[in-house]
């Protein structure tokens, strides 16, 4: 399980992490994987305001607001592609909203 964490992860580690949570699996292991979302307006500000102060930001990195710090908020076709890398299919997904974000919830099996 990998619960309210991954928003924590940045972009260029994605793939990376993703590769350990694999590798931690047997072949036809499940997964059980939360990824954090956001409204794509609140993304659209936050990299507009991190690029207008010159910071080198990835769309979908928020560091203001009530994140707490650094948050990396990827769009669904990426978090997509870098399962499919990492040998994780998906069995199931669904998702819960809470107040101004939510939660994916993906159920994963190794490949």
């Amino acid at each position: 399980m990998c619960v309210d964490a991954m928003e924590n992860v940045g972009p260029e580690d994605w793939p990376v992490v993703l590769g350990n949570l694999r590798g931690a699996l047997l072949p036809g292991g499940h997964l059980y994987l939360t990824v954090e979302e956001i409204p794509d307006e609140a993304i659209e500000r936050a990299h507009a305001a991190l690029t207008a102060q010159g910071e080198p930001a990835v769309r979908g990195e928020v560091t203001e607001g009530d994140v707490a710090g650094y948050h990396f908020y990827p769009d669904r076709a990426r978090v997509a592609g870098w399962l499919a890398a990492a040998g994780l299919g998906l069995l199931h997904d669904d998702s819960s909203e809470e107040d101004g974000w939510g939660y994916r919830h993906l159920l994963l099996r190794a490949s």
